[in-house]
């Protein structure tokens, strides 16, 4: 796991403004709707928005959201490449990715469990 990275206020806010919709939408499913106000506002000292997103991804495939790769059909080996050897870049050489939730799951989440799933956003 990489470092944890801080930010607040607006510096949170744009990296969570430059991420696409489903993925702030599994942002807010999973940290809670008014974690991410407060997030927004800068009251509270939060993980970097990236970062939350690799979180909640990681916390999906560890409840058994998982899929076979399509790029590199569940080897985990690609294309060889002399710099990086033959890793498939999109699931890291597991062959196996996360199965992101369908917006429309998202929204049921964040209907259900309006305070997320309980993994903290601050540090």
């Amino acid at each position: 796991m990489s470092e944890v990275k801080t930010v607040s206020g607006s510096i949170w806010a744009d990296g969570f403004i430059q991420l696409n919709e489903r993925d702030r939408l599994t942002i807010k499913a999973v940290y809670g709707t008014q974690n991410i106000k407060d997030s927004i506002r800068g009251d509270k000292q939060m993980i970097e928005a990236k970062q939350m997103l690799n979180f909640a991804l990681e916390h999906f495939m560890n409840e058994g959201r998982k899929q076979k790769c399509k790029r590199c059909g569940g080897s985990g080996k690609y294309i060889y490449v002399s710099v990086y050897g033959e890793n498939c870049f999109d699931c890291g050489g597991c062959g196996e990715k996360v199965k992101q939730p369908t917006k429309r799951e998202l929204e049921k989440m964040i209907r259900d469990n309006p305070d997320g799933l309980g993994i903290p956003a601050t540090v």
